[in-house]
């Protein structure tokens, strides 16, 4: 069964948008690298915002079910020092190059 359409960011910093194929309540359980249960939630709309930037870096799992225990699961990176720089309508990483230029010899 699918119930996750979308996660993104992924690789995330902390902030995440969920994005539900099913309407109505479904359960959202979020473990980390060990399996432990970090977060349990109800979830009743079809985008849900999640911010992971309190918890360590590191790979989770996003289970959701719903209340005859059919599931979709996806795998989340956490990176919060993450070597690039962000905002809602760009990405880019920090590059300087010399400021030669390249001379031509014959």
């Amino acid at each position: 069964m699918t119930f996750i359409q979308s996660i993104y960011p992924n690789p995330t910093r902390g902030p995440l948008m969920i994005k539900l194929n099913q309407f109505g309540v479904l359960n959202m359980e979020i473990f980390d690298q060990s399996g432990k249960i970090i977060k349990t939630e109800s979830l009743e709309s079809e985008i849900y915002k999640l911010d992971l930037y309190d918890y360590p870096n590191g790979l989770y799992s996003i289970k959701i079910s719903d209340k005859d225990k059919n599931y979709d699961a996806r795998k989340i990176i956490l990176n919060r020092k993450a070597g690039f720089k962000t905002s809602s309508r760009s990405c880019y990483l920090n590059v300087q190059f010399p400021n030669k230029t390249p001379s031509i010899s014959q």
